[in-house]
């Protein structure tokens, strides 16, 4: 584990490689839900800051053509080492087929921009 994170670390505009190597410093939980049309989705977009200083996180997420989100943009400060949170809500769109629809979220760190990184599902009966 240490040796891949040394040989990152030389590749990755992070100041810290776990960045590159932990797959869940940013997800949203629940990962997938089911829901019924026109209800609303809640999920909590979590964040660690793997960097050794504080480090602001600007979010923005993007719904689809059924799923629309009360707020589109947040964001967090988070010191060196922290984990935080964000709460989103989405709204399932009345009469939304059936099916699996996708949320994302773009997030902006610094010089670092990740368009669409982390995505959600819902899936509607």
């Amino acid at each position: 584990y240490q040796a891949r994170r040394e040989l990152i670390a030389g590749f990755v505009p992070w100041d810290d490689p776990n960045y590159a190597v932990d797959e869940q410093w940013a997800w949203f939980h629940p990962y997938g839900q089911e829901f019924d049309a026109d209800e609303v989705v809640e999920a909590d977009l979590k964040l660690i800051n793997h960097s050794p200083g504080s480090r602001t996180f600007q979010v923005k997420v993007h719904g689809s053509e059924y799923l629309t989100p009360e707020k589109d943009s947040a964001s967090l400060s988070l010191k060196g080492g922290e984990q935080g949170r964000l709460k989103f809500r989405f709204r399932v769109a009345p009469g939304t087929p059936s099916g699996t629809q996708v949320y994302t979220a773009s997030i902006r760190t610094g010089e670092v921009t990740l368009d669409h990184w982390i995505e959600g599902l819902v899936h509607i009966e």
